[in-house]
């Protein structure tokens, strides 16, 4: 031990300089001595502690004008850092988070308190092994979200697509584990305010659930609905599909065609309903049971596959609303075919406008066949339908012959016949399939073994009537035909019309061939156009007998007035030796036109018995000669001269014109 109390001065290198070298046993040694390389500005002292310490480190003190006073500082506690405290070192508890764990005093509330994190807008950033792993984004973009798996600060969120999404996972699943064996269901829980229940979604290795808690019901939430969609196999998430808006709803959605949007599948010993739909009370409005048949409105004793139960005053159980505005777009309910005949469906539905909304109440029993259904009432706009008998005949339309009428009666003990486009054929019976309305348009309203071939054709009543031509039309009678376009025969027996725009009025065995000619009576034979015969003459029948204006005619012709024979315009005769035109006519007047004429030549009559009578034009200054001549056709008393207003009346005898009188005016 060495106790030196004086002041020791040692010179280095030439220069005084205050040093203190202390050695050991082995030569070493620890040398104490000032800063050379700077000159110091003043002397100073370092007084050492009274005493010693058991622990501890002596550290820098007090200063006192150049003194310096080196005080013992014990040693800390574990996980204490050294620090200043009023400038003066200090052991405290370390301000970090240890890898063991802080003992805090309170968590970060936003004002104070601990917290692990950045005190500025940087990302806190979270490496293992040198790598990146997860990031809590700290700057504007994103402010709070986690990132797992990606460098990048704002990555494109694969969870959902909403901005404000606080957690997003690329790559990767998020994996709710049980903790050990038995049934622990692992779950997703959203909790709710106090009383009113928990959401939770989880599953426990088997089955998947999803559930209210706390007692609530599961039901949309209360501005957004809630959308289920998906498909097994499938690599992505479906593309989104719009659903009710804003309003609440439940979106059940198949990721791809021909998926099942809801499969509902029972136990083999499932026996209470498969699905019931209720109302706020918990009472079912609606039902699938265990064997699938649907209710509404009924819950219980279903008979069918679909029943209803309208419980309702206005009644309307079932109601088919439109499906568009066009023309047809009405609803309708079809009835299909067996499948193995094909896909042919009868259908009933709405006119596309109605001046009222109708009602028809159907028979209370079962009818009789044959019989058909027709309103027996009316009420308002309720009708009330029976069954009714109309003579055992049944109508039917013919498809072979589109929205044509036919009693079907009519051919079930003979052959049948395809009535035409259109047509009409309620005729009593037929012998063969040509007996029939087969002309479009056509028409038998009565009799039996009748025949309208032709287009607009028809046959009122009678038997063995034939209406071959177009527009032809037959009455009533037996055996009679019209065979022309625009030909008729009202009645009668073996009458025949051939000519076109000619008609039969009734009567028997006449026959019309002559165009724009009529006939009635008992065997007429008109083959001249323009022709009306009124019964031909017949020995046993009596002569035709035409009143005008008498009720019992005595003669062929008996008239209770005036008659008149209207002449021509004046017939000019310009020339000696000329022969003038008579025809169809018995009044003629001549014109000497300007000279004096001579041998007028007269033409045969048309028929004998045809009366002729000649005058000479009332202003005429000249006269015409008719010579007594058989060269002339004319059988006088002799040579006729005739002057103004001078007549002669003549007979045709069908050999030539014999003369009855002559006047001279």
């Amino acid at each position: 031990m060495l106790c030196i109390t004086a002041t020791v001065q040692v010179m280095a290198q030439g220069t005084l300089s205050d040093t203190l070298v202390l050695r050991n046993a082995g030569n070493g040694r620890v040398t104490l001595a000032p800063n050379s390389s700077t000159t110091p500005a003043g002397s100073w002292r370092i007084t050492f502690p009274q005493s010693t310490s058991p622990t501890g480190s002596l550290f820098y003190g007090t200063l006192t004008g150049s003194n310096v006073d080196l005080t013992w500082l014990p040693p800390g506690s574990n996980d204490q850092v050294l620090t200043l405290a009023g400038g003066v070192p200090t052991w405290a508890t370390a301000p970090g988070w240890l890898t063991t764990g802080n003992t805090i005093a309170s968590s970060w509330d936003g004002t104070s308190g601990s917290f692990l994190g950045t005190l500025n807008g940087q990302d806190l950033v979270i490496n293992t092994n040198g790598v990146f792993r997860a990031r809590l984004v700290g700057g504007a973009t994103n402010t709070g979200n986690l990132v797992l798996g990606t460098t990048t600060a704002s990555p494109t969120n694969t969870l959902a697509t909403d901005a404000d999404d606080r957690l997003t996972v690329l790559g990767g699943d998020i994996s709710l584990n049980s903790e050990g064996s038995g049934a622990i269901t692992r779950q997703l829980l959203f909790r709710g305010t106090a009383g009113s229940g928990n959401f939770r979604v989880g599953a426990d290795g088997g089955d998947f659930f999803w559930q209210g808690g706390g007692g609530q019901r599961l039901q949309e939430g209360s501005y957004w609905g809630i959308e289920i969609r998906g498909h097994r196999g499938t690599s992505a998430f479906p593309a989104f599909v719009a659903g009710a808006g804003s309003d609440p709803h439940v979106n059940m959605i198949a990721a791809q065609d021909n998926d099942p949007i809801l499969v509902l599948t029972p136990t083999a010993a499932f026996t209470d309903n498969q699905q019931e739909w209720r109302n706020s009370g918990g009472t079912a409005l609606s039902i699938v049971d265990a064997d699938g048949d649907v209710g509404i409105g009924v819950i219980t004793g279903l008979t069918s596959k679909l029943q209803i139960n309208a419980a309702s005053t206005t009644g309307n159980a079932i109601q088919l609303d439109p499906w568009g505005n066009g023309a047809g777009n009405t609803g309708e309910i079809r009835f299909r075919e067996l499948s193995t005949n094909g896909t042919n469906y009868a259908a009933f539905k709405a006119a596309d406008a109605m001046a009222n909304s109708n009602t028809y109440t159907l028979p209370s029993a079962v009818g009789s066949a044959g019989q058909t259904l027709s309103i027996a009432s009316v009420s308002g706009n309720d009708a009330t339908l029976a069954w009714t008998t109309s003579g055992g005949a049944i109508l039917e339309e013919v498809t072979a012959g589109t929205a044509n009428i036919r009693r079907k009666i009519a051919y079930t003990s003979g052959t049948v016949g395809v009535p035409g486009l259109y047509a009409t054929d309620l005729m009593g019976a037929r012998n063969n399939a040509a007996q029939t309305a087969s002309g479009n348009y056509a028409g038998l309203l009565a009799g039996s073994n009748n025949t309208a071939s032709a287009n607009y054709s028809a046959v009122v009543a009678g038997t063995g009537n034939t209406s071959s031509s177009s527009y032809a039309f037959i009455g009533a009678g037996a055996f009679n035909t019209a065979s022309a376009n625009y030909s008729s025969v009202l009645g009668g027996t073996s009458n025949s019309v051939s000519g076109s725009n000619s008609s039969i009025l009734g009567g028997e065995s006449n026959t019309v061939s002559g165009a724009y000619s009529m006939a009635f009576g008992r065997g007429a034979n008109v083959s001249q156009a323009n022709t009306v015969v009124f019964n031909y003459p017949n020995v046993d029948d009596g002569a035709t007998r035409v009143g005008i204006d008498i009720n019992d005619p005595q003669t062929s012709l008996d008239v209770d007035g005036g008659l008149v024979v209207r002449p021509p315009g004046n017939v000019p005769v310009p020339a000696n030796n000329y022969t003038i035109a008579i025809g169809n006519r018995s009044y003629i007047v001549l014109d000497p036109a300007g000279g004096n004429r001579t041998g007028l030549i007269l033409p045969n009559g048309l028929q004998a018995g045809q009366i002729l009578v000649l005058r000479i034009l009332e202003t005429s200054g000249n006269y015409i000669q008719l010579p007594d001549a058989a060269a002339n056709n004319a059988a006088l008393t002799g040579n006729w001269v005739g002057r103004a207003n001078d007549t002669i009346t003549l007979i045709w005898s069908g050999v030539d014109w014999v003369e009855i009188s002559r006047s001279n005016n």
